[in-house]
């Protein structure tokens, strides 16, 4: 008969607590890590949005895909950090960095329509800056446009996870287990979003109502199954 230690152990071997937990070992950093995991999520979102549904898809659907993939986030992140505490004797609490991963992702998804109009306001500047200074190739123009706009939530996410405001501070200075993790991701996720709306609402005019309808939509379509099927994840 197998002890809870034993299955323990087992479940621990299975499940690839290491990876999950450093988000693919870049825990293992000597310094940084949160830096690195923050900015390499990205480009995994964007290629898990690639290889669902593409990007010539309406952005309801983008965000539905960044939500799922969150909660796989967020799912991974309390298991692989709970095997990973269990089983890997680890003095540092900076190796884990599933949470930082979380955050981002979540923060793009609470944040798509604020990344459109960030986009559109970066294509234009580069547009007028193209157009009467460098006289840029059109796929020049395009790919620096992306490029930045995904640096701007990738910016705002860093500042509020090096602030730390309430309660990601007290989480992080209390607690170091699978939850409270997840939980300090999820507040600064939080957090971000907020600023990053809160510069659009300043600069570039987007309203409050068009993204309250907008996410009317997302939550439809994935709470009441219409829209993105899970079976693309």
């Amino acid at each position: 008969m197998f002890s809870v230690s034993s299955v323990r152990r087992i479940v621990g071997a299975v499940i690839p607590s290491r990876m999950i937990t450093t988000f693919f070992w870049i825990g293992y950093l000597p310094e940084w890590q949160s830096h690195w995991t923050a900015f390499f999520s990205i480009p995994l979102a964007l290629l898990v949005v690639y290889f669902t549904i593409g990007f010539s898809v309406p952005a309801v659907l983008v965000a539905q895909v960044l939500l799922i993939f969150s909660l796989v986030l967020l799912f991974l992140g309390l298991i692989g950090i709970y095997f990973f505490q269990k089983t890997v004797f680890s003095e540092s609490r900076y190796e884990i960095t599933i949470h930082v991963a979380f955050g981002q992702c979540l923060m793009l998804a609470l944040s798509v329509p604020a990344i459109i109009k960030t986009l559109t306001q970066i294509f234009l500047f580069n547009s007028f800056i193209c157009a009467h200074f460098l006289n840029c190739a059109d796929w020049f123009l395009k790919y620096a446009t992306y490029f930045i706009t995904t640096l701007v939530p990738y910016f705002v996410f860093r500042l509020i996870d090096i602030v730390k405001p309430w309660p990601s501070y007290w989480i992080e200075r209390d607690y170091n287990n699978a939850f409270s993790n997840m939980l300090e991701g999820f507040f600064n996720a939080i957090y971000a979003s907020a600023l990053f709306y809160a510069l659009n609402f300043i600069l570039f005019n987007l309203l409050l109502i068009d993204v309250v309808e907008f996410y009317k939509q997302v939550f439809s379509g994935v709470f009441l199954n219409r829209g993105i099927p899970w079976v693309y994840l």
